[in-house]
């Protein structure tokens, strides 16, 4: 069976000079470095928005970026990727069904889980209107909702407080029971001491 998430020979000069790993099914990988390291550009290549200097990437067999891998994986991106100008909750509500499920049925989990993590009341507000931790954690709802096959996150724990981001850290580990799990995180990241592996950047 081919490796679900595949990087060979990928280069974003000056950050990250080569990169070659491969994420299994079962499989959580932290890619971990400092600020400026190349982890965000490194998201945005596996979810097919960047294009590297150089190398390959695969994900569930596909290139970077085309319809058969993107429908069964999730990207949650540091800086959440939150329309401005709308609620969250009416974003979330437009992507659940990418990954499935009708739009009533989609709604009525939405709603149950905003309101299971305490963040009903929030969600109805447009992202300027939240603070950092809150967003955050709504970013995580597609990991929680639709059962992604492949899961790619860039500091999906940074600015939680504690309960929350252990919260988190159990929401991501539940796509290893069927898929694979890449996350971009510092050294001190308690995703770190979860992963199987741990690959450092410069």
């Amino acid at each position: 069976m081919p490796a679900f998430i595949s990087i060979a020979g990928y280069s974003d000069p000056p950050r990250i000079p080569l990169l070659s790993l491969e994420v299994n099914r079962g499989e959580m990988v932290a890619v971990a470095g400092p600020p400026g390291s190349g982890k965000s550009n490194l998201t945005g290549a596996l979810a097919g928005i960047r294009n590297p200097a150089r190398g390959t990437i695969r994900i569930l067999g596909q290139r970077a970026g085309e319809a058969a891998g993107r429908l069964r994986s999730v990207f949650v991106f540091q800086d959440h990727n939150f329309d401005p100008g709308r609620t969250v909750w009416s974003q979330l509500a437009a992507r659940l069904p990418l990954w499935g499920g009708s739009t009533g049925e989609n709604s009525l989990r939405l709603e149950a889980w905003c309101h299971a993590c305490g963040l009903l009341e929030a969600a109805g507000r447009e992202p300027g209107r939240m603070n950092l931790a809150q967003l955050r954690f709504l970013s995580l709802a597609p990991v929680a909702l639709c059962s992604p096959t492949v899961a790619v996150l860039d500091e999906p724990l940074v600015g939680l407080p504690a309960e929350q981001a252990g919260r988190a850290l159990d929401i991501i580990m539940t796509v290893r029971e069927k898929g694979a799990v890449l996350v971009m995180t510092q050294e001190d990241s308690s995703i770190c001491r979860a992963a199987d592996r741990v690959v450092v950047l410069p």
